[in-house]
């Protein structure tokens, strides 16, 4: 009979996704978590790794392709667009390291949108004419954003 009742209680608890209650808050709280992180991703807007941004210049504005880089912390612009677009007037400076070593990169202030979200940023700049995208978006730009490296 006990053999019984243990093969029972075990297949119950298996057949009714039912755990001890040592463990049932556990179960619970990652749930919750679970729960919360969907709700936290379902506020975000999900984009690729390169976007079609848009720079809200003097003269209106203006559509770039862009290269979202979750590796990097700031985001960065050829130094020769922001003068085609107006941005001449740093706001300071900033030390940056890269896979090139660390340099001292002039910052301005740029106003822009990524799939109609509206942003105004800090962007490094730096001479991207060798690069394949003359605009860099870093994560510290990212935060309303989910990254699908897929599309």
């Amino acid at each position: 009979m006990k053999k019984f009742l243990k093969l029972f209680t075990v297949t119950f608890i298996i057949f009714f996704n039912i755990v001890p209650s040592s463990n049932s808050e556990k179960l619970f709280a990652n749930d919750s978590t679970q729960i919360d992180n969907f709700q936290y991703c379902q506020d975000k807007i999900v984009i690729k790794s390169v976007e079609t941004i848009t720079i809200y210049t003097k003269n209106g504005p203006i559509d770039v392709q862009a290269r979202i880089d979750t590796g990097a912390d700031y985001s960065s612009m050829d130094i020769k667009l922001s003068e085609e677009l107006g941005f001449k007037e740093y706001i300071g400076k900033i030390n940056v390291t890269s896979a090139n070593g660390t340099k001292t990169r002039p910052i301005v202030r740029i106003p822009f949108s990524i799939q109609g979200k509206k942003k105004t940023s800090h962007f490094t700049l730096i001479d991207r004419s060798m690069l394949t995208y003359r605009v860099l978006i870093g994560r510290l730009d990212l935060k309303d954003f989910l990254v699908d490296p897929s599309k």
